[in-house]
């Protein structure tokens, strides 16, 4: 097949979670298959990117935007009767790209990884034909109706709308893709009752392998726990928020030699500040998050409003740390309860949870083995590449009917 790839952002480096997704897959497909990606992002495009996308695609066309310009097109749409979301990727040079490459080129099929960068497949669909498969990742209109329950006025407002217009948009896309993809069954329920028999579920992976704990050193002797996430995305800051100060003072209450570390790039600034307290950690950017992993007793995922599977919770349980989680972090997994996980709701239940696992190395180790046989069965990049290969296959077949 050739495959032309749409994403939100450039899949290299592979450092956040739709950037890890988008990565792992296409790099798979790449091995057997043409990819051509074509793609925005806010950041600089050196030599070291260029290098790293060339590596498993074809050809591959990125747009830097920058904020400023990016706020301007949401403002349009705001102005307008589109989702903030929408306008906030919409640029004309990749449209351009685009029609000029599918005029010069046979493509069997594209690949649109979010909602927000369907516009520029829709507009070709309906000038060539193209068929699509739409990797929704997570279902964006239900993320801002969960952002909207803990945001205030005017966000709240915002968070209302962009909830109505994604929902309607979400539907119309769909409904003139091939196949629409979610990361859990979760997500899969929110859809399958508007969009019976075209919704699959394509999980998210974990390198397992590069996340094993080192034999040498053993368990770590101080009692940190971990929380891994970008620091600039509005779920993790209030579960970041949340738990420091509803959750980390029962447990230092109980345990005072506990520690948190708070693992992610660009913290907010009320983050930053918590780098002043001895019994917290706000590290910024890491070029590695395997070693604070594999320093801490415990991870936690202490998430309010859901988004899809935490890439966080998936490299816990592969570096062999016992995961404690709300609800909301563990829906995205395809088994979100069992032995691999623990998950607990209030702040009460948490602390509770993870002094018993700081006290329990027996049950901490029963568990992680538990998870790391979880992560094998059930989160395989290579799994999941195949179960995307055959929809694509299936999209380029039906298209030819």
């Amino acid at each position: 097949m050739r495959i032309l790839a749409l994403c939100p952002r450039a899949p290299f480096p592979p450092d956040r979670g739709d950037r890890i997704r988008c990565y792992q897959l296409l790099r798979r497909l790449a091995e057997k298959h043409e990819v051509d990606l074509i793609c925005t992002d806010a950041g600089a495009y050196g030599v070291d990117r260029r290098e790293g996308i060339e590596s498993f695609t074809r050809r591959s066309f990125v747009r830097r935007m920058s904020p400023a310009r990016r706020s301007i097109h949401a403002l349009r749409s705001l102005l307008g009767h589109q989702p903030l979301s929408l306008g906030w990727f919409h640029e004309k040079q990749v449209e351009a790209t685009l029609r000029e490459w599918v005029s010069e080129e046979h493509y069997d099929v594209a690949l649109v990884s979010h909602a927000k960068m369907a516009p520029y497949w829709v507009r070709e669909h309906l000038r060539s034909g193209l068929p699509a498969v739409l990797d929704f990742v997570d279902v964006s209109s239900e993320d801002y109706r969960e952002r909207a329950a803990y945001a205030s006025v005017p966000r709240r407002w915002i968070y209302r709308r962009e909830e109505w217009l994604l929902r309607a948009y979400e539907e119309r896309i769909a409904r003139l893709a091939k196949d629409v993809l979610v990361v859990s069954e979760a997500e899969a329920e929110l859809l399958r009752p508007r969009l019976a028999g075209k919704v699959h579920v394509i999980e998210n992976g974990v390198d397992g392998g590069s996340f094993a704990r080192p034999q040498l050193g053993g368990r770590p002797r101080e009692h940190r726990v971990v929380f891994v996430g970008r620091l600039d995305v509005e779920a993790n800051v209030d579960a970041v928020r949340w738990y420091v100060n509803h959750v980390h003072p029962r447990i230092r209450a109980y345990r005072v030699d506990s520690f948190f570390d708070a693992v992610g790039a660009h913290p907010v600034r009320d983050l930053k500040a918590l780098r002043a307290r001895p019994d917290i950690r706000v590290t910024g950017w890491v070029e590695d998050v395997r070693p604070y992993l594999w320093n801490a007793s415990v991870a936690v995922a202490p998430l309010r409003i859901p988004t899809g599977t935490t890439n966080g919770v998936l490299e816990a349980m592969a570096a062999s740390v016992p995961v404690v989680a709300t609800p909301a972090a563990a829906r995205g997994l395809i088994r979100p309860s069992g032995d691999h996980i623990t998950v607990a709701e209030t702040p009460a239940e948490l602390a509770e949870q993870i002094c018993d696992l700081l006290e329990n190395p027996f049950r901490a180790q029963a568990q992680c083995e538990a998870a790391l046989e979880y992560v094998r069965e059930c989160h395989s990049w290579d799994r999941a590449a195949a179960k995307l290969e055959e929809r694509l296959l299936a999209a380029v077949e039906g298209s030819r009917r």
